[in-house]
């Protein structure tokens, strides 16, 4: 089974055009990735580049991969953004729970527009109940904070 590591490898050969350039371009060495092109054409089925020891060049296998492996690995990337985010609390759901003169204070609402200036991608859950009602959705985990 394919890896990303793989995919890497094999854009780092499309766009260098050489083993050796896509060795030096990722710090590693040539045989490392000769062995994962040579995986990845074994699992295809298909060789991906026409080698001489001059040239390399891409085959039709190559050229109907290459747009896919780069979106693959784009979409792998943003995901793993988002989860880094996400493992930071810089993305989610954030429920906060307000009595109901809360709105009212100055600092409410600034520190709702601070939370959407520094974590856009946070979402804000804001509902207002009572003070006891907060404590009870906080301990059954309805609640994140109360105010």
């Amino acid at each position: 089974m394919s890896d990303t590591r793989q995919f890497a490898f094999f854009l780092a050969v499309w766009d260098e055009r050489s083993f050796s350039g896509a060795a030096r371009k990722l710090r590693c060495t040539q045989p490392t990735i000769s062995r994962a092109i040579s995986e990845l054409e074994a699992e295809i089925g298909a060789r991906l580049f026409s080698r001489t020891t001059r040239s390399v060049t891409p085959t039709e296998a190559a050229r109907v991969l290459e747009p896919a492996a780069r979106r693959g690995l784009s979409t792998l990337d943003a995901g793993m953004a988002m989860a880094r985010q996400a493992g930071a609390g810089e993305v989610g759901t954030l429920r906060i729970g307000h009595t109901s003169t809360v709105p009212f204070h100055p600092a409410f609402s600034c520190v709702l527009s601070r939370l959407r200036a520094e974590l856009p991608n946070l979402r804000l859950e804001i509902s207002e109940r009572a003070s006891g009602e907060q404590l009870a959705a906080i301990e059954a985990g309805e609640l994140d904070l109360g105010w």
